[in-house]
């Protein structure tokens, strides 16, 4: 059965994850802002009753996650020929695998 999650991203109230919870956690740990840590593991917590979630919301949400596992699958799979692309494409830019923001 699929787990929802209340505030598993600051900016998303209720989520399923494709990850186990624990790497959330441990992402929020060790990547986010030391004086939003407490809030955002306080505040992240089970959907208690899902089955009380609307059904249409639920659908869409397992849709939304099978189509992000496809893409993750394809992303990791052809990375590198993006990577060559971007290249030859954006010379000089300050990409480093995760932002224009190094």
């Amino acid at each position: 059965m699929t787990q929802y999650y209340w505030h598993a991203h600051h900016d998303i109230l209720c989520e399923s994850l494709i990850e186990p919870i624990q790497n959330r956690i441990d992402y929020i740990k060790a990547n986010k802002p030391k004086h939003e840590v407490e809030t955002r593991l306080r505040l992240l917590k089970p959907v208690q009753h899902p089955e009380s979630l609307p059904k249409e919301w639920m659908e869409a949400d397992a849709k939304w996650m099978e189509a992000e596992a496809k893409w993750m699958e394809a992303e990791a799979k052809c990375l590198p020929e993006i990577e060559k692309l971007h290249k030859e494409e954006c010379p000089n830019c300050p990409w480093d695998g995760r932002t224009i923001f190094p």
